[in-house]
């Protein structure tokens, strides 16, 4: 089943440890930070008012009133015709008109120049990468907007305009599957590779140490600012491309696991993919609760794809 919406775009408690960095220029040893997030019972999520129906073989179609003021919808099934939610309608829209597009290229990944003493082991060394064009949003995933497709919203910090956070990859995954469906588009995660490609302004970049700064203060939500919460998003300044809070705020999913960091060249490069309790995903781009060195463009870590932390999100890339 598929939407054709024609607009611009094609459990247990688990321990975080992340290392950090030291005053010694020769050695970057790790000490180690812990957090410690409580996995919350998962919530059954509720389809919004009014769904379309789950099948593949039907064809569905959205024609668009232009003689109104705002844009009505309708999906036609077999001639069986039921309206969309209105929120969605909207949110559905705005969202193509929300994706940058990412021109695709060669860029140098992990710990390069700028990143200096900062950069930490698991980002070494840098390496050659070529990424192929995509589009990516330029916000984090809204509460309001995961609470249109969901129906629930799971944040400890409220506010419509506030990221999504306390969301597992599956959760994110289920929500993606949702809007593909009514859609008819391929929405995901970014890979690990694609976020880091993006973050630093793609083809565009100025090879700054944070997205689209060297100051962090003018691009992040940060320990030093943030007043331990969440804030709005799109706040502060934007990337090279157009992008906001690539840093800081959230961490963000990343669908794979990206763990080979060598000096080959790599073409899209892909981490593993994992679906059991057992299994991490890449996070990417600090958090509200972190500092300056976790803010940086080449800065990843990995949790397990079932956790649900306060302090992670995501944002949507479309292929």
């Amino acid at each position: 089943m598929a939407v054709m919406v024609s607009h611009l775009c094609q459990a247990q408690t688990h321990t975080i440890t992340r290392p950090t960095t030291t005053q010694s220029n020769k050695a970057q040893s790790a000490t180690t930070r812990q957090r410690t997030t409580q996995t919350q019972t998962k919530k059954q999520n509720t389809q919004p008012s009014t769904t379309v129906p789950d099948t593949k073989k039907e064809e569905m179609v959205v024609s668009q009133n232009v003689s109104t003021d705002s844009a009505s919808f309708e999906v036609v099934d077999n001639q069986n015709t039921e309206k969309i939610d209105s929120k969605l309608q909207e949110f559905l829209i705005q969202l193509e008109n929300d994706m940058v597009f990412v021109d695709g290229g060669m860029l140098n990944l992990g710990a390069t120049k700028e990143q200096k003493k900062d950069a930490f082991k698991n980002e070494k060394p840098s390496f050659l990468a070529q990424i192929s064009s995509f589009y990516m949003c330029k916000h984090e995933v809204t509460q309001a907007e995961w609470n249109v497709v969901m129906g629930n919203n799971p944040s400890q910090f409220k506010g419509d305009n506030l990221p999504v956070e306390s969301v597992s990859r599956e959760d994110c995954l289920e929500f993606i599957d949702k809007i593909n469906q009514l859609t008819g588009k391929k929405y995901s995660l970014p890979t690990s590779a694609e976020w880091e490609y993006a973050a630093r302004g793609g083809q565009q970049s100025h090879g700054t140490k944070y997205p689209g700064s060297n100051n962090v203060y003018e691009v992040a939500w940060f320990r030093d600012n943030s007043a331990d919460h969440t804030h709005d998003v799109m706040t502060l300044k934007a990337n090279e491309l157009g992008l906001y809070d690539m840093c800081g705020n959230v961490d963000e999913w990343c669908v794979d696991c990206l763990t080979d960091y060598n000096s080959s060249y790599k073409k899209d490069p892909v981490g593993k993919i994992g679906n059991s309790t057992n299994d991490c995903s890449t996070i990417r781009g600090g958090s509200y609760f972190d500092s300056s060195p976790f803010m940086r463009s080449s800065y990843h870590s990995a949790i397990g794809v079932k956790n649900h932390s306060k302090f992670t999100g995501f944002r949507l890339v479309c292929h």
